[in-house]
């Protein structure tokens, strides 16, 4: 999405762009943008056969850390048209593997119970519902980013910074799901509270026999 922001609106400010004129013209950003979404359908196909070999959690924190290093190192070191070209079609086929994959590490994260699986709907839905603020918040955090400093390096540092955070989660999260402790968790505060619950239904119902009897 920032680089998207990026791409459009202000094309003579390309951090990969020469003095040449020719480069900051309005169609060329199109098309690289263009290009970008082009080869995230590379990404969205190969990193559903590697899932099957690798798993989605896995696939997914790796193809995520990838587009954080693009983002911070890539994107900020490319200084020319034919290196811009070369890092969209990179970032592209990353992008598109980090797009697509949350609902496939939501069900390797639930486990190969059905009885977890068929909860995979209501947390694919948790998911993209707490997103939906960041992704609100996002480009408008890079709009004042642009406006305030005059640049995009700060939108570089900010946007590869979150990737590189997201990544980290999921390392936390393949090892509670590896280790079995994030089931295991669960499954212990469902049962609490399952208890909980009979043991205040026993009182009341208790208290309201005494009632009754006196």
């Amino acid at each position: 999405m920032r680089l998207q922001i990026e791409l459009l609106e202000k094309p003579a400010h390309l951090s990969w762009g020469t003095t040449t004129a020719d480069v900051y013209e309005e169609k060329r950003a199109f098309w690289l943008l263009s290009i970008m979404n082009a080869s995230s359908t590379l990404g969205r196909l190969g990193s559903a056969y590697l899932c099957d070999h690798f798993g989605a959690l896995n696939v997914h924190m790796t193809v995520t850390l990838l587009a954080s290093l693009l983002t911070l190192i890539l994107w900020t070191l490319t200084s020319t048209l034919a290196a811009g070209v070369a890092f969209v079609v990179l970032f592209g086929i990353i992008s598109g593997s980090v797009i697509g994959l949350p609902p496939a590490s939501v069900a390797y994260i639930l486990g190969p119970d059905p009885h977890q699986q068929a909860k995979l709907g209501q947390w694919t839905g948790m998911m993209y519902t707490s997103a939906a603020a960041f992704a609100l918040t996002g480009p408008v955090i890079a709009g004042y980013l642009i406006s305030h400093f005059g640049n995009y390096y700060t939108v570089q540092g900010w946007s590869g910074g979150c990737l590189f955070v997201s990544a980290c989660c999921m390392g936390l999260a393949r090892v509670y799901a590896k280790n079995g402790r994030g089931r295991e968790f669960i499954t212990e505060r469902k049962r609490r509270l399952s208890d909980g619950t009979l043991s205040m239904l026993g009182t009341l119902t208790m208290e309201k026999k005494n009632t009754q009897e006196n």
